[in-house]
């Protein structure tokens, strides 16, 4: 029943139990989550996460205003997550695609430290390791193990909770999955320029 401003990116739990959207609301922008909207409010959101039973829901929202050319409020951090309504404590450059474990108990996102300073968080806590870049993470089937295509020392690669785990790397690589029993995984790789 609820009505807002403006309304995008449903996202469905994989049981279909859970509906998610973001909402727009007086300038304002949160969640709504089977047509309830979350109390809390942020300066913008985007990216939406549910996990595979519906019971936790992740946003990227920014939590710090940023008035236009303010360089050094962006570089202290303006992101973070929010779970079911409540942002995580640390803020970021940038944050990117949450996902949910499996099991619903953790919320993992890529983040923005720096420049060129990248990694994972899970949970509000950021892995050690740090890298030029990274691509959306996923999590090892039947386990709390995430894994994201990271780049390090001018090439990619896949790594797992922080530390890498292919031999091989590549000019770019994404689009990660695993297979069913999160035994086989396989990415798309640039194996040269163009190629």
């Amino acid at each position: 029943e609820g009505r807002w401003e403006f309304v995008w990116n449903p996202t469905w739990s994989r049981d279909g139990s859970t509906l998610a959207v973001q909402v727009k609301d007086s300038m304002q922008y949160t969640v709504a989550v089977n047509g309830e909207a979350w109390e809390q409010r942020f300066h913008s959101s985007r990216g939406l996460a549910v996990g595979a039973d519906g019971r936790r829901v992740a946003a990227l929202v920014q939590v710090v205003p940023l008035a236009e050319a303010d360089v050094f409020g962006f570089f202290e951090g303006t992101w973070s997550i929010a779970v079911d309504g409540e942002p995580w404590p640390r803020k970021f450059i940038n944050v990117y695609g949450p996902t949910i474990s499996p099991d619903g108990e953790h919320v993992a996102a890529e983040i923005r430290l720096d420049i060129c300073e990248y990694t994972l968080a899970e949970d509000a806590v950021p892995w050690e390791r740090r890298f030029g870049c990274v691509w959306e993470p996923s999590y090892r089937n039947g386990s709390g193990r995430l894994l994201a295509p990271v780049r390090e020392g001018g090439a990619w690669t896949i790594a797992e909770n922080g530390a890498p785990i292919w031999g091989g790397r590549y000019m770019q690589l994404w689009n990660q999955r695993l297979s069913a029993d999160g035994q086989h995984l396989a990415a798309v790789a640039a194996t040269g320029f163009g190629s």
